[in-house]
């Protein structure tokens, strides 16, 4: 899969183009095979803009099992400027950006799927962020409570304008986010010594994206806790053996089960050092692409 990817990639540089609807529908049927998603991804669909989100570029729709692209966003990017990225090289980074962009979708695919056949603290995580997927399985848990259709419509509402309001601090968007930079670092690993800046300003959205949500009004908290009890799911939360309503027993207890790593994946309490770490990490790419 990776190899093909990139040999496409190269191919739409070598002939000075940007990649079109074949790549991109062959950039998820490969990813469909790989991840095993027959089941949660069936089409490739193509729309001017999302009516929801003009600044969309692609997204997922469970019920349709459909990743969709925006062409109108598409056309946008293509007149973009990239800073730290020679001309030369330009083409190619928003290409790998489109990329980056669709894979992202194609997590959200995994995420479904890891809904639907896993029970561990990431499934039960999603299931109440508001995803297309957490959408359908809150609707039926609403059900079960007695609740009528039109409350029902009103909750899944504000679930889904919470979700756009803290976008920065959902789960599942950071998860996307996190987990797609890196699938397209290994993808241009074998020549990222020939665009170190490109692979320079993936490096950064990667490092960037593993603390976004770690900030409100300039205090450290963990983004998925945030975000859960915007979403009023306190409930949940106390069904976790990490979780405390206390911010430093939460940490330690998270600290108890889980790495720094798996911890920054699924949002949870990481301590002020930990954030300062990876901070640094932050700079010095940063200060490595000015360099360029």
């Amino acid at each position: 899969m990776n190899e093909t990817i990139l040999g496409d990639l190269y191919n739409y540089y070598k002939a000075n183009k940007h990649i079109g609807k074949d790549y991109v529908e062959k950039v998820v049927n490969l990813s469909v095979d790989y991840y095993n998603l027959g089941n949660y991804v069936k089409k490739v669909a193509f729309m001017e803009e999302n009516p929801a989100n003009k600044n969309s570029l692609a997204g997922y729709a469970y019920t349709d099992k459909c990743i969709i692209l925006f062409t109108g966003k598409l056309a946008e990017m293509v007149l973009e400027r990239e800073d730290y990225i020679p001309n030369n090289q330009l083409l190619l980074c928003k290409n790998i950006r489109i990329t980056q962009s669709i894979l992202h979708e194609v997590e959200h695919a995994k995420q479904a799927k890891r809904m639907e056949e896993m029970k561990d603290d990431l499934s039960e995580i999603l299931k109440v962020t508001g995803t297309s997927k957490s959408q359908e399985i809150i609707k039926e848990r609403l059900k079960s409570l007695g609740l009528g259709a039109s409350t029902i419509k009103v909750i899944l509402n504000d679930k889904l304008k919470t979700c756009d309001t803290y976008y920065n601090y959902a789960p599942h968007e950071r998860l996307a986010e996190i987990n797609s930079n890196e699938k397209v670092l290994e993808l241009i690993n074998p020549i990222k010594n020939i665009i170190p800046e490109i692979y320079d300003r993936i490096t950064f959205g990667f490092t960037s994206n593993r603390v976004r949500g770690y900030k409100y009004n300039n205090g450290l908290i963990s983004p998925t806790i945030f975000y859960l009890k915007k979403q009023n799911e306190e409930a949940l939360l106390n069904k976790f053996e990490w979780y405390d309503d206390n911010p430093k027993k939460a940490l330690e207890k998270s600290k108890n089960i889980y790495s720094l790593e798996q911890r920054i994946r699924l949002g949870l309490p990481i301590s002020e050092a930990e954030y300062n770490l990876e901070e640094k990490k932050n700079q010095k790419v940063l200060s490595r692409l000015r360099n360029q």
